[in-house]
Order: C-alpha cells, then sequence, then structure tokens
C-alpha cells in the first residue's frame, strides 16, 4: 500500500498488520527466547530464568524461594503463579494464600487443556525470576511502550495482577500524564468494574526507561512495536515484544477515542515512512 492510502488511524493500521496486508513482519522477534537474544545483544535486562519446557520437567524440588511459573502461550495474566516460601512452605505472592505443588500443576494443566484443544500435556512452561517494582510492589507494574521506529507514541502503567481491578495510567510519549486523559482514553461499557484509569506520577526512572525503549525501537525492523518493561530496583528489565497489542483493538476492555487514534495513527504513518528510507525502500 502506498503511503498516501494508508488511513491515519493507529487502529487501522493495526488491523491492516493484523489483516496480513503488512509486509514482513518480524513476529518471530516477539517469541520468548527471540526476545531475550535480542535484550542480551543491546545490553538490556530481563528476567532470569530458571527453567524452560513442559510441565512435567519442572524441577520443583530445586526452585529458588521465589519464583513466577506461566505458560509461554497464554496472553495477560492466564496460568500465572506468582509463588514465594514463608515457613516452609509456598504461598501466593500476592494474596499470601497457602499453595501447593499439586495445586499449581492441576491449574496449568486446564491452562494447557484450553489451548490445545483438551490436551493437558502440550505446551512449553517458564520459571523465571520474581521482579518487585521500584517500591517493593510484587509484581512490577507492567510499562507498556507503544514505539515507533525511534519515536514514543504513548505508555501506559498497567497493573493488572495485583488486585481484582486491573488500574492503567496514560502518559505521552516524553512520559508526562495527559492532561486530557479522558479525551483520549475510556473502558468498555461492561467492563467498569474490572478496569480503572488512575492518575500516577511520571516515575523517576522515565528518562531511561524511554532511552532503553528508543534503543530498542529502532533496532528492531519493524515501524512499530509494543515493547513492556518492568521498572525495579535492579533497573530496567524487558519483559515482552508484542506487534499485534489486543489492548484497545477489541474494544471490550481498554478504548482508545478518535482524538488519541488520529494521534498515533500520524505517529505511525510517520515511522513507516522513516523505517521504509532507512531499509532502502523496502
Amino acid at each position: 500500500m502506498r503511503q498516501s492510502e494508508m488511513p491515519e488511524s493507529y487502529l487501522e493500521l493495526l488491523k491492516l498488520r493484523l489483516e496480513g496486508h503488512e509486509a514482513n513482519v518480524p513476529f518471530f522477534i516477539g517469541a520468548k527466547h527471540q526476545v531475550r537474544k535480542v535484550a542480551k545483544l543491546l545490553g538490556i535486562r530481563t528476567p532470569e530464568i530458571f527453567y524452560t519446557g513442559p510441565l512435567s520437567g519442572v524441577p520443583w524440588d530445586n526452585l529458588p524461594s521465589e519464583f513466577v511459573l506461566k505458560p509461554t502461550f497464554a496472553s495477560t495474566s492466564i496460568g500465572i503463579f506468582l509463588v514465594e516460601s514463608h515457613d516452609g512452605a509456598w504461598r501466593d505472592a500476592v494474596s499470601r494464600r497457602p499453595l501447593t505443588k499439586e495445586e499449581i500443576i492441576d491449574k496449568e494443566r486446564l491452562v494447557s487443556a484450553r489451548f490445545f484443544n483438551g490436551d493437558e500435556a502440550k505446551g512449553d512452561f517458564i520459571v523465571e525470576k520474581l521482579l518487585r517494582d521500584r517500591d517493593g510492589t510484587i509484581p512490577p507494574r507492567d510499562v507498556r511502550v507503544n514505539a515507533f521506529f525511534g519515536e514514543i507514541g504513548m505508555i501506559y502503567l498497567d497493573d493488572h495482577l495485583t488486585g481484582k481491578v486491573a488500574t492503567a495510567s496514560y502518559f505521552d510519549g516524553n512520559f508526562v500524564p495527559f492532561e486530557d486523559v479522558a479525551q483520549r482514553y475510556g473502558i468498555a461499557n461492561g467492563a467498569e468494574e474490572r478496569q480503572r484509569i488512575v492518575n500516577s506520577p511520571t516515575p523517576e526512572t522515565a528518562n531511561e526507561i524511554l532511552r532503553v525503549a528508543k534503543l530498542l525501537s529502532l533496532a528492531l525492523p519493524t515501524s512499530f512495536a509494543r515493547l513492556d518493561f518492568y521498572d525495579t530496583p535492579e533497573g530496567v528489565y524487558l519483559g515482552e515484544i508484542t506487534f499485534t497489542p489486543g489492548a484497545f483493538y477489541y474494544r471490550n476492555a481498554k478504548l482508545m477515542h478518535p482524538l488519541e487514534d488520529h494521534r498515533l495513527g500520524v505517529i505511525w504513518k510517520s515511522a513507516i515512512e522513516r523505517f521504509r528510507s532507512a531499509s532502502g525502500g523496502c
């Protein structure tokens, strides 16, 4: 599609990508092992991994006192266990509810069955380091950065694991909170009890997060990716790279209003032109 024919709409450009109209999107880089490779090349931290493989191979007796167990094939908070040791037993690191190995295995088997047509043994799982937010909160908020080939379009802090209500705080590309956030973002009908928009100050580490995000964005062979980071006392960690983020697109939880859709669409179109120029017009 010629540049002049492209819509100035983030959601419409994302739809074109989802429907396969955009060539050479590097989806393979979104795989966990590829994310780690890219991060290592750029000197970006990633959570230490203790195990990757089928659930049947998890070394339960040799795990650290704190860890995260999650499926590689699911999204958002599905199948994620945040575990810590307490008085010789395991418990949920957020709710403090006691956990047993058998309970974890049973629930993860159900996750596998859900995603693999009833096959409880299929699918790989990751056991990785349990991280904390700057203030010690477990788990850290997701710092989700919409990055357009070196230009940051928007950022939102997403907390969807520490309570029953998911919260989001929205910022512009300079990590400044939107004063007119209600004109730009909202919550879908029926999701009001599960989602909330809150005001948060700009993190003290904003410049470091922006530096790492721009570095990674320019290194990726694409005009757009959402980069998910964790802001911890040890520094900024990279969690995921997503090329077709579903937030806002499916309109079942978080909403992006036309004002912001157009603003980010213009930024994305500009990034497409810059990326094509940088890659020799491809």
